[in-house]
């Protein structure tokens, strides 16, 4: 149907040869909708002249005629260019929608509770993220004043309802003109940079970067707003700008922007480069708690070395929690080393860092290592097989063997865990063994909770046989219900 009727108004213009004219058509005919009077015109210069192209189509340029400014009521914003053509219901929505702006503003001023406050607001901020750069020069005036005039502990929202405004270049150049200008209030200024984080305009990013440099009171709030509007090629200024001379708040804002950051190229060689440059205690265990988030095995290698050479003990711990982040296998022999050391904080250190492995062929490899490890090696290998969610052979094997009679009830307790992890219903003699011998209530916990996980009848039917070790009679009646539910559903 469409193909005909373009083939009509084609045949039908064929022999125009003016500079334009100006077409009704019934759209609804058209495109199968109900009949709808649209404008459009159609430039014909240099049709005769042309001919048709090569797929039988004359080459006539169609514009949108633009439509009569709508007759309402009240005043109208001025709406950028591309807008001209939204029909008069959208504006009139619009205008409504500005006007709903202002009378939320007052009713947060006059609202009597807190809970009426943060409703209202959350309703602003909607409305003015609807409206985006579309909302009324009166509104935003309002909202200025509201920043600076409203009781303190409400300018936080107000900042926040201003945020909403994303993209509204002319709004976040005045609120950074705002924060040039240095309010003595304190919650002014966080409310101004709240606006400014949210608000995510490029445009302002030369301004927040200038005021780094100048010692400016809420620095971090500032990093904070620049890590939302940092391109790639500014995220490597950062990693230049850790150093002693910053204030604890700027440290961890930006530390935590490299580290969401840690994707982009280049920042993590960054990191790594200027580690191996500085010579600061405070600079080089902020770049270990980044690097530690890199899975580049270059960059372990260069922690492994850092770590063995370093005289700091707070840095050198700080090195192997970042190998234990990364956790190859390299760092796992590493960290091992360490766990033989004569030195009683170094292995708890270095047993703190093993915890924190998640690769599974690294955990296996403590595993094969059992027999040598210290006591804190093995809490802390078995806690670490604990961990993971489908715990492998080598590591069941070894709970198995050795992890449930261990000495230690911390190793005994993760064995147990990792047998409930791998849910066979052939380990559940071995837990239920320990129950019977166990006088732990911790224990009796892991053992019941593990034998849950199986969900086997068998596994349900055994824990229920063993609840008189349970001496309180409201947990073992809520151990029997849950075993009880799980033969039920066995039996199904």
């Amino acid at each position: 149907m469409q193909r005909r009727n373009r083939f009509l108004i084609t045949l039908a213009l064929g022999a125009i040869v003016s500079t334009s004219v100006m077409v009704y058509l019934l759209w609804g005919d058209i495109m199968g909708a109900p009949s709808k009077r649209r404008e459009i015109v159609i430039d014909t210069t240099g049709v005769a002249e042309s001919g048709p192209n090569r797929n039988g189509d004359l080459p006539l340029k169609i514009h949108r005629a633009s439509r009569p400014k709508a007759n309402l009521p009240g005043a109208l914003p001025k709406f950028p260019e591309r807008e001209r053509f939204d029909s008069p219901e959208t504006i009139a929505l619009r205008q409504e929608q500005s006007r709903r702006v202002v009378t939320l503003l007052d009713e947060i001023m006059e609202a009597k509770s807190s809970t009426d406050r943060y409703k209202l607001n959350r309703e602003l901020q909607v409305l003015l993220r609807k409206l985006g750069h579309r909302v009324d020069p009166v509104s935003k005036r309002r909202l200025f004043e509201m920043l600076i005039t409203v009781d303190v502990k409400w300018r936080g929202l107000i900042g926040e309802a201003i945020g909403s405004m994303h993209g509204d270049v002319e709004v976040a150049k005045s609120l950074v003109k705002l924060l040039k200008e240095r309010p003595e209030e304190r919650y002014t200024r966080h409310a101004i940079l709240t606006a400014i984080t949210k608000i995510k305009v490029d445009e302002i990013k030369s301004d927040l970067f200038g005021m780094l440099g100048d010692a400016h009171p809420d620095e971090h709030l500032i990093v904070r707003a620049l890590g939302q509007v940092a391109a790639p090629g500014d995220v490597k200024n950062f990693v230049s700008m850790l150093d002693d001379t910053l204030r604890p708040q700027t440290r961890a804002e930006i530390e935590k922007l490299l580290r969401d950051k840690r994707g982009v190229p280049g920042v993590m060689d960054s990191v790594v480069t200027q580690l191996g440059e500085t010579q600061t205690a405070a600079t080089k265990t902020s770049l270990l708690r980044i690097v530690g988030y890199s899975r580049d095995l270059k960059h372990a290698e260069m922690v492994r070395e850092l770590a063995a050479a370093e005289k700091n003990p707070l840095v050198r711990h700080e090195a192997y929690k970042a190998l234990g982040q990364i956790g190859d296998e390299e760092s796992g022999k590493f960290l091992l080393t360490v766990l033989g050391s004569a030195d009683a904080n170094e292995r708890r250190y270095a047993a703190s860092a093993l915890q924190g492995i998640k690769n599974p062929k690294t955990i296996d490899l403590f595993m094969e290592e059992w027999d040598t490890l210290s006591a804190e090696g093995k809490r802390a290998a078995m806690g670490s097989a604990a961990r993971m969610v489908r715990p492998s052979k080598p590591q069941t094997d070894r709970a198995l063997k050795d992890g449930l009679f261990d000495e230690q009830m911390l190793v005994r307790r993760n064995a147990i865990k990792v047998l409930g992890q791998r849910g066979r219903d052939e380990h559940v003699e071995p837990i239920v063994g320990l129950l019977a011998k166990s006088k732990h209530p911790s224990e009796w916990g892991s053992a019941f909770e593990a034998l849950q996980r199986i969900g086997t009848k068998n596994a349900a039917d055994r824990a229920m046989s063993m609840l008189h070790v349970v001496p309180d009679k409201r947990r073992r009646s809520y151990y029997m219900g849950i075993f009880e539910k799980i033969a039920a559903r066995s039996r199904r």
